[in-house]
């Protein structure tokens, strides 16, 4: 299986940094899902956000997979080769760090995506924050399910 790259990143390229934080909204009952993505430089200042409905999740962590697969495209279509991911997913976390996480499921497939993606940037890493801390992406998201269309 493969890891997300973990590529030392020079001092000097830390200046560069942008921390792009996500977050997934997951309805149960009615099957429909969300996501949020801030994007913040290194000193906290807004840069960039969008946020939008996802297709075909059926769980929760699915749900997150996806949100972060999302997270990853829009990244790369702006040229962002260079940022730290925060999401309050530990579960997702594990599983995209892992080495041992199976393809079998749904689940598994979108996470190896998401590696596959993370392998294209400079420098990606992807930690856990807290839900607190991850509150504009959590609003983003939250706000996705009465949207029509994707906000960017």
């Amino acid at each position: 299986m493969r890891q997300p790259a973990a590529t030392v990143m020079p001092v000097d390229d830390t200046q560069h940094l942008l921390r792009c934080f996500f977050e997934a909204g997951y309805r149960q009952h009615t099957g429909e899902a969300t996501y949020g993505v801030v994007l913040l430089n290194h000193d906290g200042a807004f840069v960039a956000a969008t946020a939008g409905t996802l297709p075909g999740a059926f769980s929760p962590l699915m749900t997150e997979a996806l949100a972060c697969k999302e997270a990853l495209s829009w990244l790369k279509g702006r040229d962002i080769v260079i940022v730290d991911l925060l999401t309050d997913c530990m579960e997702l976390r594990n599983m995209i760090h892992s080495r041992s996480t199976a393809t079998r499921s749904y689940v598994g497939v979108i996470v190896d995506q998401c590696r596959t993606f993370m392998s294209l940037f400079t420098y990606c890493s992807l930690n856990y924050i807290s839900r607190a801390v991850n509150m504009h992406a959590h609003t983003l998201a939250s706000l996705a399910f009465d949207q029509d269309q994707p906000m960017y």
